[in-house]
């Protein structure tokens, strides 16, 4: 069984002493000795985020949504292509996926035109996800990030940028028909709640037709008391934040809105008849400039 390197961490209280362990992994391109056979420690980093989530699985003990131990996983600035994430690995106390030791320098998540999503999160219902991304770029993917059953998350000082059916492939069933264009750059569904989306960059999320809409935020399905503030849209075709079918409480407040939006910057609604109304979501101090095509 290949090791998960635990630094221990001695926190000081009134009472005396305890412990906390953080699990840290390091990624690096292959360039900068990023390898899938490494074991994950600074000095031997793996090259993908789903090689550190295989390591974690190793031990069933930490992807079971019990498992109290922090995870950091530090990202060596570069260039990493392709490589989407299917992640299910969810555990009681945060994981947080952040620009190496916490710098401001953004890696870069390239899907090259040909990889439809980055990071595809889902979760057994009832298990919160407390996943956390910290300064990381994300480009040229037909879909950023998807949530499904996946709540408590933080996205904080991310770069969005050339997302949609412009800049990736089309969604298409087994067959390779009836292709669809996709629907958002970050999207939450299925009771995707709790989640906090700040300081961030949405920035060309475009489709390749004016009927294929796209947003830059989709919550839908119960998706409930989210938090979307101080980012900024820039080139955003669709309606630039979406809200859907019971998905209440969410509050979208001191973000930038400048040629974004074909008909609006913000719509709560539903559209099939077997869904329900949302209610009380907000849309305030925000400043909104103009829409998608130059109109205000």
């Amino acid at each position: 069984m290949r090791c998960c390197f635990v630094v221990m961490l001695l926190l000081s209280t009134g009472a005396g002493t305890s412990q906390a362990a953080v699990l840290r992994f390091y990624v690096a391109p292959a360039t900068s000795g990023g390898h899938d056979g490494n074991d994950g420690s600074r000095a031997r980093p793996v090259a993908t985020l789903m090689e550190v989530q295989r390591i974690l699985k190793e031990d069933r003990r930490v992807c079971d949504g019990q498992q109290t131990d922090e995870v950091e996983i530090h990202i060596r600035p570069g260039t990493y292509v392709g490589r989407p994430v299917y992640w299910t690995c969810f555990t009681a106390a945060p994981i947080t996926f952040t620009s190496l030791d916490f710098g401001t320098v953004r890696p870069v998540f390239d899907g090259g035109g040909v990889t439809h999503t980055w990071f595809a999160a889902e979760n057994r219902p009832g298990v919160q996800g407390r996943l956390n991304f910290r300064y990381l770029k994300v480009q040229n993917y037909s879909t950023a990030m998807s949530f499904r059953r996946v709540g408590g998350n933080y996205l904080y000082g991310m770069y969005f940028y050339r997302i949609g059916g412009k800049y990736g492939p089309l969604g298409c069933d087994a067959v390779g028909s009836n292709c669809k264009e996709p629907t958002a750059a970050v999207a939450f569904s299925w009771n995707s709640s709790h989640n906090r989306v700040a300081n961030s960059h949405f920035i060309n999320v475009e489709n390749r037709t004016a009927l294929g809409r796209i947003h830059a935020f989709y919550l839908s399905g119960y998706s409930s008391a989210n938090q979307i503030e101080r980012n900024r849209f820039a080139y955003v075709s669709g309606v630039p934040i979406k809200v859907r079918n019971a998905s209440n409480y969410n509050r979208a407040s001191a973000n930038v809105f400048s040629r974004s939006g074909d008909t609006s910057f913000f719509y709560d609604g539903f559209d099939e008849p077997n869904e329900c109304p949302s209610w009380l979501n907000e849309f305030t101090s925000n400043q909104v400039y103009d829409g998608y095509s130059g109109q205000h």
